[in-house]
């Protein structure tokens, strides 16, 4: 009994270790696959430079890229289909980029932060950065802590990460990049994350949550 109890304690730790642990620090033979696969050319990230900010307690560098509106001329396909009686799907986006200018480039609608899930980066994101872009918001992609090319060994679901995108959100001001309104869209990790932000950041006007979790396990 005393074995058992010793065994169930252990493994209890290594798994509150896993969890809390920076999704970019995992070994290859932990991390999981994922359940979607999204391809795009990488040249579409070049196109908009990487900016990095210092955040913490605890220390860590967030990277984050702002797309600005223009005529990205973003459209969306989908397919499904049955494979050994599970179904698949597929998405496919297409994006002009760099867009061409339009009305909305030179004085944004407002700001968007978009705030992806958990173990993937800001590129998950970029689909919507290009619909909002064309609709006259200026998007930040960002890559939380401990994902993407962001430090930091750990993550805090939320505890700390408001943080960071509070002292994100002042570097934008600082730096004439934050248009108002200010909104956040997040998905799952993304969307948790971004409800928590409404209620501790008087900055944030309003909130798209797609797919929020109630609990962590």
């Amino acid at each position: 009994m005393v074995a058992l109890s010793l065994s169930t304690a252990g493994c209890g730790t290594f798994v509150a270790h896993c969890i809390a642990r920076a999704p970019n620090r995992y070994p290859s033979w932990f991390s999981a696959e994922a359940p979607v696969t999204l391809a795009f050319n990488p040249k579409l990230l070049t196109n908009f430079p990487a900016c990095y900010v210092n955040v913490g307690p605890p220390p860590a560098r967030l990277c984050y890229r702002i797309i600005d509106p223009a005529d990205y001329h973003f459209r969306v396909s989908s397919t499904n289909w049955l494979k050994h009686g599970e179904k698949e799907y597929e998405f496919t986006f297409h994006a002009t980029v760099p867009g061409r200018t339009n009305h909305w480039t030179a004085s944004p609608r407002g700001t968007v932060l978009l705030l992806h899930g958990y173990g993937v980066a800001q590129f998950s994101m970029l689909p919507w950065a290009f619909c909002l872009g064309d609709d006259g918001w200026r998007c930040v992609l960002v890559d939380l802590r401990g994902h993407g090319e962001s430090t930091g060994k750990r993550i805090y679901f939320t505890v700390r990460e408001t943080n960071d995108i509070s002292t994100l959100l002042d570097t934008l001001g600082r730096d004439k990049q934050l248009k108002e309104p200010v909104s956040l869209m997040g998905e799952s990790y993304g969307a948790v994350l971004a409800l928590r932000m409404k209620t501790v950041d008087p900055q944030i006007r309003s909130v798209v949550a797609i797919a929020p979790y109630a609990f962590a396990a």
